[in-house]
């Protein structure tokens, strides 16, 4: 977003404040980070400067993947639909105090402070005034409600948000009508908290239900119902219906082809979830082949730097892997192990998470004394950059005990794994599943140098 800004001629926060629904402090915070800004203020900042929202949505994505330390090859489903009314008032630096003929579903648009910054509880007794003002029902309200209540699943309270998506949908159907966007809208968003409040299924079932009537009304080529097919897959598949959610994204795609051409980034994204719910489904071979020809595509359209591409080599290795082709997992992450290492530098994160991999696959491959070696190495620069408690860290002290024992180091290897499970009971419990793990571990290793002895 920062090339964007300079090539639309590094505008100040204040003018890019005045062109868009959200505030210069804002503005100047999504460019200042250290944080991932909402898409929201991202997709609001693209169009004010020129860009392509498109391209912009899918780096966002990348970013938060990263932020949150998600596995590349995990599908993100489109985001919740934001409101439709994005009327501006003028910044101010506090909550405003307004009077009723001020208010606007604006004011929460502008909800890009971290949760735990400000907390839910200063939000909703704002946006109460706001009801009492005016009332529950009238249009700008109706929109300050779905703002809030995205803004509640976003920050952690995901209970909260799918009932107030439940309350103002009953609102939008009495007032607006069953079939106005802003309505439809609200069937998408409750649809997806309530998938994200661990109903899947019935998230599915909303959205098949959604995806029926936006048809009808807007046509089966609109990009809100090609949203909705593609989130319909997603649920799907997260109930437990791979099969049936590659089905449907097999048929999205040659549609997303036809409307919107191959080497948009919806097409793409289509693409790598295909890939993902095939390989999920049990066809890891096919799933690997389907990321080589995309892989092949995103490196023509966005470059061999961009981060789909990159997620594309780690997606590959995966597959490989889960096909039982170590050597073409650990060719695949050595390659992406240069780009990341030239474009990212040598300890970020997202580096030392493909180390680890690559000496994974390189053991699997049958190099088992470079398997240990790199994991030692690794350890090395966990512990300087993560810190020796760190989960990374101590992920890789019991890979590092799999590879020497494996190597014909029995005893090493029960050695590493007694310290490590001294610590991971310090760090992280004795009934946590890593520990447990080590224990097991533990044992197959003293059994294994008894034997040996």
């Amino acid at each position: 977003m920062h090339d964007l800004h300079l090539h639309a001629g590094e505008p100040s926060s204040r003018t890019l404040a005045r062109g868009t629904a959200i505030t210069y402090t804002t503005v100047a915070a999504a460019f200042r980070g250290p944080k991932v800004p909402p898409w929201g203020t991202v997709e609001l900042l693209v169009e004010a400067m020129g860009g392509n929202v498109e391209e912009y949505r899918e780096l966002w994505k990348a970013a938060r993947r990263a932020e949150l330390d998600l596995p590349a090859q995990v599908p993100v489903p489109d985001s919740p639909s934001q409101p439709s009314h994005a009327h501006r008032r003028e910044e101010d630096e506090n909550p405003p105090e307004v009077a009723a003929s001020s208010i606007t579903g604006a004011t929460f648009l502008t909800l890009t402070d971290p949760p735990g910054k400000i907390g839910t509880a200063p939000v909703l007794a704002l946006l109460d005034h706001y009801l009492q003002a005016l009332g529950p029902g009238h249009p700008a309200n109706l929109t300050a409600r779905a703002a809030v209540a995205n803004w509640q699943g976003n920050a952690g309270d995901i209970a909260g948000a799918t009932a107030a998506f439940a309350e103002l949908l009953t609102d939008q159907i009495r007032i607006l009508g069953p079939y106005q966007p802003q309505t439809l809208g609200a069937r998408r968003n409750l649809a997806h908290w309530k998938g994200e409040a661990g109903d899947a299924a019935g998230a599915a079932a909303a959205l098949d239900q959604l995806l029926t009537d936006q048809t009808r009304i807007l046509g089966p080529d609109h990009p809100d119902t090609l949203a909705t097919r593609n989130n319909l897959a997603w649920w799907k598949g997260q109930s437990g219906d791979a099969a049936g959610a590659a089905a449907a994204l097999a048929e999205l795609i040659p549609d997303r082809t036809r409307i919107l051409g191959p080497d948009h980034p919806d097409t793409l994204a289509t693409r790598n979830n295909l890939a993902w719910w095939k390989g999920r489904a049990g066809d890891a071979a096919g799933a690997a082949a389907a990321v080589d020809q995309l892989l092949t595509d995103q490196t023509r359209i966005l470059g061999p730097d961009h981060p789909q591409t990159l997620g594309g080599h780690r997606n590959l290795a995966h597959w490989k892997g889960r096909a039982g082709d170590a050597a073409g997992a650990a060719a695949a992450l050595d390659q992406l192990l240069t780009d990341q290492t030239r474009i990212l530098g040598p300890d970020h994160p997202e580096v030392l998470i493909t180390r680890n991999n690559l000496a994974w696959w390189k053991g699997e491959a049958g190099d088992i004394t470079g398997a240990a070696a790199a994991f030692a190495e690794l350890l090395t620069d966990q512990i300087r950059i993560l810190g020796p408690d760190h989960p990374q860290t101590l992920g890789a002290r019991r890979n590092l005990a799999h590879w020497k024992g494996e190597a014909g180091d029995a005893a090493g290897a029960a050695a590493a794994l007694d310290q490590l499970l001294t610590d991971q009971t310090r760090i992280l419990s004795p009934d946590h599943p890593q520990t447990l793990g080590t224990r097991d571990d533990l044992a197959y290793w003293e059994e294994r140098r008894q034997h040996d002895g």
